[in-house]
């Protein structure tokens, strides 16, 4: 029989929660796992649903008051079968340093994530295949941990829906964080699935490969390149031989690890600058009222200039509040008017209206929205597109996406989207337009020849796929070929012209991972300097560290920078934007040349590292670092030396 709990969420009204799980039982669960820490005295509560269950969420916390140390310990425990779906723990001293080594290796980490694992899910520790991330960077900086994921396989099949994912400690060494995905759904499996064959035959046959301008974010100028991006996730349904059709407002779950760029890059802002003529006010209202009514009922009560940094642009925002009620009508108005053209920049609608006797159909919604587009964008109207996969259909109501094109080619970067209610009343627009530069359609790669580039890049591998509804209310379970999922990234998107995989800012991709090196063999130590690989540094000979070979002024900062911001970020700069940084963070007082390091280099870079520049002016940057056992080497600092200095450093900041 079921329990009933009364329960109070948050102070609001009381609610009955059905649950085969009570609160205490939940509460027993968890202590029965995990240790809860003796100062996480503050316990809280909540019961959610979701995806058709529901979940106990428990936490426990130390005091505001306590001033050496803090921390919380959150879990989640399904309310029907009382397994643990995730766990999240963090413990902070007040004395804790910012940097550290690990305390324990990798793979005395695996063995801890893994035993771990077959206590709390020993039923499911069969169906499980271990994603590979021995690239994955540990950084420096605390708190530090390493982490293992696995994907589930069903019928020697992968389904990345489902997932698990461990994190351990590496100072503590113990599991602080756990996350589980998984599906209690029939998988079917076909006697009569089509080859790899012929599902490479069907990607060929089909446009599932379309040409594209995309955004590129290396410069401060807006560029765009051009690209093919695959369309539509380029499944091929395992059992029709044909690409995968999923309805709109149906999503297809890739899993947690799947690591795939399919989003448009951001277009680069531009430098700040403002317009010095603009319209008044009144003109502004005036060009509105040329695109839109404005009820009697409603009184303009603000209006605002600003500056729109996406496009620099000033915008007149204007707004007209309700000054008398009026049923089944309209309430608020909320617009911008582009403050140098009048064109309109942004429009919500607050209609509040009763039921619509005969709702509009999608093409008169649509015909409609252009007819609005033509009065509101006229510049723009013979410059877009609709796209018919990006729109959606919220409840009473039609949203269309339009795509910009140039040289008849989508740059889905810029868009404009309109909705229109049942009434008939464009309720909300919106528009992204930026002044980009557009490279040639000159010397393109031909589809075909794309498109054995791309399978070559990812090849189509048979996996189950988790296809939800728009409010994850249905799901169902597909069999599909799909483009390889790869770590630790794969990119949806091939450059047109050279045929290289693009990440998120338009440039070749840049895996970076963690280095390590085969040639520390019993170089003194050989244990930090592999921590210092794993953290992504001293990677510029790949996995060979080079102990002997000198290092160059840039390079030195460049790891030690890495340190504090992660090599990800760090990489992306040029030598003189780290110089820059350098300078900025008070690393060198002055605009180093790019020189191999000296001694006297080192010692100023890494006293100032600890924050000991005064101390380092009154004895000598070189004297106090050797006093403190930092400086090693000979007048041309080794690789091995800059190493040892920056070990050092680390080992004399966590004292």
């Amino acid at each position: 029989m079921k329990k009933y709990l009364f329960v109070t969420i948050f102070l609001m009204v009381g609610i009955v929660v059905y649950a085969d799980i009570t609160l205490n039982d939940a509460v027993k669960i968890a202590k029965t796992y995990f240790d809860i820490p003796s100062n996480f005295t503050n316990f809280s509560f909540n019961y959610n649903t979701y995806d058709h269950t529901g979940e106990w969420n428990l936490s426990w916390s130390s005091p505001q008051i306590n001033d050496l140390s803090n921390g919380s310990l959150s879990i989640t425990i399904n309310a029907s079968n009382g397994e643990i779906e995730s766990m999240y723990c963090w413990n902070q001293s007040e004395n804790q340093p910012k940097y550290a080594f690990p305390r324990i290796s990798r793979e005395q980490a695996r063995e801890t994530a893994l035993s771990f694992l077959k206590k709390i899910i020993p039923g499911k520790i069969n169906q499980l295949i271990r994603v590979n991330n021995s690239d994955q960077i540990v950084p420096l900086n605390l708190p530090q941990s390493y982490s293992f994921e696995w994907e589930r396989s069903v019928n020697g099949i992968l389904f990345p829906a489902n997932y698990v994912e461990v994190s351990v400690d590496a100072q503590s060494g113990m599991v602080n964080r756990y996350q589980i995905k998984w599906s209690d759904q029939e998988f079917r499996y076909p006697s009569d699935i089509i080859t790899p064959e012929q599902a490479k035959q069907a990607f060929f046959l089909n446009d599932l490969l379309k040409l594209e301008y995309y955004p590129v974010q290396n410069t401060h100028q807006s560029t765009a390149i051009l690209v093919y991006s695959l369309f539509s996730s380029g499944a091929i349904d395992a059992v029709t031989g044909k690409p995968l059709q999923i309805e709109k407002g149906q999503w297809i779950d890739f899993g947690y690890f799947s690591n795939v760029i399919n989003d448009q890059g951001k277009i680069a802002e531009k430098p700040h600058i403002v317009e010095t003529e603009f319209m008044n006010r009144k003109m502004a209202v005036e060009d509105l009222k040329k695109i839109i009514s404005i009820p009697p009922n409603l009184e303009l009560t603000s209006a605002n200039l600003s500056y729109n940094s996406y496009d620099s642009r000033l915008v007149w925002n204007l707004y007209w509040g309700q000054i008398k009620s009026k049923s089944g009508t309209i309430t608020s108005i909320f617009a911008g008017i582009d403050a140098k053209n009048g064109s309109l920049d942004h429009l919500y609608v607050n209609y509040q209206g009763g039921d619509v006797k005969k709702p509009l159909g999608e093409d008169e919604a649509q015909k409609l929205a252009e007819s609005f587009l033509k009065k509101a964008q006229p510049k723009y109207f013979e410059q877009i597109k609709l796209n018919p996969d990006s729109g959606y259909k919220p409840e009473g109501a039609y949203n269309f996406v339009y795509d910009r094109i140039v040289n008849g080619i989508p740059f889905p970067a810029n868009t404009i989207q309109i909705t229109v209610n049942d009434a008939g009343i464009v309720t909300s627009y919106g528009s992204n337009w930026s002044n980009t530069s557009f490279e040639s359609t000159s010397q393109i790669i031909p589809l075909d020849r794309a498109k054995k580039i791309f399978l070559n890049y990812r090849p189509l591998v048979l996996y189950y796929v988790k296809i939800n509804d728009q409010n994850n209310s249905t799901s169902t379970i597909k069999l599909v070929y799909l483009p390889e999922i790869k770590n630790p990234t794969v990119s949806n998107f091939l450059n047109a012209k050279t045929g290289e995989p693009v990440g998120w800012n338009g440039m070749p991709i840049n895996n970076i991972g963690a280095y390590h090196f085969k040639d520390l063999n019993s170089t003194e130590y050989a244990t930090y300097i592999s921590y210092l690989g794993q953290a992504g540094l001293f990677g510029e000979y790949g996995d060979l560290f080079m102990p002997s070979k000198k290092i160059k002024v840039i390079d030195f900062l460049k790891n030690l920078l890495a340190i504090r911001d992660g090599i990800q970020y760090i990489n992306s700069l040029s030598g003189s934007q780290i110089m820059d940084m350098a300078m900025y963070d008070d690393l060198v007082s002055r605009n180093v040349p790019n020189e191999y390091m000296t001694k006297d280099i080192l010692s100023e870079i890494i006293i100032r590292f600890l924050g000991l520049k005064i101390a380092g002016r009154v004895y000598g940057y070189k004297n106090f670092a050797e006093r403190l056992g930092i400086l090693s080497g000979h007048s041309d600092i080794t690789r091995l030396d800059a190493a040892v200095s920056i070990i050092k450093a680390i080992e004399l900041e966590g004292e």
